[in-house]
C-alpha cells in the first residue's frame, strides 16, 4: 500500500531520518514543520502545530500522522506550549479527521528505576521529561487507543544532530574545548541510532501500525563518563572536563524493548562505538 505518512516536526533530528527511510521504501511523505527541512527532496508544508488550522491542513491528506515535535526544545516555555497546545492540537486534528497517530516519547517519563517495560509507572524527574509525560495523557484522553500509538525512545544520536551529549563530545573533540556538565558523571544513558530508530518505525508501519506504548529501547547503556572516555580512545585525545556534584536523574539500570522487538525483530543494529570511529574518523580526513 502506498500509503501517505505526514511527519509533524519532519524538518528536526528524528523527524528528517524518519521521512528518508520511509520515502526509500516507497512511501509518500509529507514534512509538516514552520522551516523547511535542509537539502531534502521532499514535500513540504508549513505547519505550526500551535494552530489547530495548520494541523489539521496538514494531516487531512494523512493515511498515518507521525509526532516527532517538543523532543528538545528551548526554551523550556517553548518546550511547554509544544507538549500542551501543540499535543491537544495534534490530538483534536486526528481525533476529527480519523487519522492513525504515532507520537514520539521519552523514556525519560520513566524516571529514575532499576528495571522498566511499558507498564511500569511514569515518575519524570524533570521538566522535559514531565512535559513528555503531560503530552501522553493528553494523547491517551483525546485519542481513541485504536488509533495511537506511542513511542518511548532512548537517548538518539546520529548524523546531522546538533544537541545532546554525543554531538557536544563530537565538537569538542574537533575544538578541544574543556567539557562541563551539570550532573557528577554518573548519568547512564540508553543510546539509539537514529537510523535504527527510522528503520523500526518504518517495519512498524509495514505491519500495520498496531496501536499501543512501546519503548524504543537502545541495547546497551553508557554514563558520560564512559562516553567520554570512549571518545578519548578513539580519538586519541584527553579531555579536561568539569563536573557538577549533583546526582543523576531519570537512570535506568535495565531497559526492556521486548514488547516491540516480539513485533518486528531487533531494533538496535548499531554500535555507538563504530558511529563514534567513523564520525572522528571523518573529522581526522577533512583536516588532512
Amino acid at each position: 500500500m502506498n500509503e501517505t505518512i505526514v511527519i509533524l516536526g519532519g524538518a528536526g533530528f528524528l523527524g528528517r531520518a524518519i521521512g528518508g527511510c520511509l520515502r526509500s521504501g516507497g512511501k509518500r511523505v509529507l514534512c509538516a514543520d514552520v522551516r523547511p527541512p535542509e537539502g531534502a527532496d521532499i514535500l513540504f508544508l508549513m505547519t505550526d502545530v500551535l494552530h489547530l488550522g495548520d494541523v489539521k491542513n496538514a494531516c487531512e491528506s494523512a493515511d498515518i500522522v507521525v509526532n516527532c515535535t517538543g523532543q528538545v526544545t528551548s526554551p523550556l516555555t517553548s518546550s511547554l506550549r509544544v507538549n500542551s497546545v501543540g499535543t491537544i492540537n495534534i490530538a483534536r486534528a486526528c481525533r476529527d479527521l480519523s487519522k492513525k497517530l504515532v507520537h514520539f516519547s521519552s523514556v525519560a517519563v520513566y524516571g529514575t528505576a532499576d528495571v522498566v517495560d511499558e507498564y511500569s509507572p511514569l515518575n519524570p524527574e524533570t521538566a522535559y521529561a514531565a512535559c513528555k509525560s503531560a503530552a501522553e495523557l493528553i494523547l491517551q484522553e483525546l485519542v481513541a487507543p485504536s488509533f495511537l500509538t506511542i513511542f518511548r525512545t532512548s537517548n538518539l544520536y546520529g548524523p546531522g544532530q546538533q544537541r545532546g551529549v554525543i554531538a557536544y563530545l563530537l565538537r569538542s573533540a574537533a575544538s578541544q574545548e574543556r567539557l562541563c556538565f551539570n550532573n557528577d558523571g554518573t548519568l547512564t544513558r540508553f543510546y539509539l541510532h537514529s537510523l535504527d530508530c527510522a528503520e523500526a518505525v518504518e517495519r512498524f508501519i509495514g505491519i500495520g501500525t498496531p496501536p499501543g506504548i512501546f519503548n524504543l529501547a537502545g541495547a546497551s547503556s553508557k554514563s558520560i563518563r564512559q562516553i567520554i572516555a570512549l571518545v578519548e580512545k578513539i580519538a586519541g585525545i584527553r579531555f579536561e572536563a568539569d563536573f557538577a556534584s549533583l546526582p543523576p536523574h531519570e537512570n535506568i539500570r535495565e531497559l526492556s524493548g521486548e514488547k516491540l522487538s516480539r513485533l518486528i525483530g531487533s531494533v538496535s543494529r548499531r554500535e555507538i562505538e563504530e558511529y563514534l570511529k567513523f564520525t572522528l574518523g571523518q573529522e581526522r580526513k577533512s583536516h588532512e
